[in-house]
């Protein structure tokens, strides 16, 4: 099990040094995905189509929970992943990113469904490679 404390103590400064002594990064991650859950559904259902704070707020944690994706799969993780893990981390990353891209392309346009269709690809393909390797960590 990958605890904090295998980590080198630099990344621990740099990752979460600002972090009190009972919180390490996964939990806080954990916690800002579940908040992202809620911001999500306050912007993409109950507000969509409307001025809204939630999707501002939607928008920035979700830019945010991005790069700790980034960092956790480019710094933090790789040593004690194989390179056919990083390889299918990377590709569902990537994927994700062009989803995102794509719908902020469609939004430009003025083409509401397909922004649609690629948002919904953004909040499940990279959420869904990710959770992939995670179970299979655990087989």
């Amino acid at each position: 099990m990958l605890t904090i404390l295998a980590w080198p103590p630099s990344l621990v400064s740099i990752c979460i040094g600002a972090l009190p002594a009972w919180a390490d990064y996964f939990t806080v991650e954990a916690v800002l995905v579940t908040i992202q859950g809620v911001l999500s559904f306050c912007a993409d259902v109950l507000n969509i189509g409307r001025p809204s704070i939630f999707h501002v707020l939607d928008r920035c944690l979700a830019l945010t929970l991005t790069g700790l994706q980034l960092l956790k799969f480019a710094v933090i993780l790789p040593p004690w992943m194989s390179r056919g893990e990083l390889a299918f981390v990377w590709l569902g990353i990537a994927v994700g990113i062009y989803c995102k891209v794509q719908g902020y392309n469609a939004i430009l346009h003025k083409q509401m469904e397909r922004f649609r269709t690629w948002h919904i690809w953004w909040h499940f393909v990279m959420p869904l490679a990710i959770g992939a390797w995670h179970g299979g960590r655990w087989l």
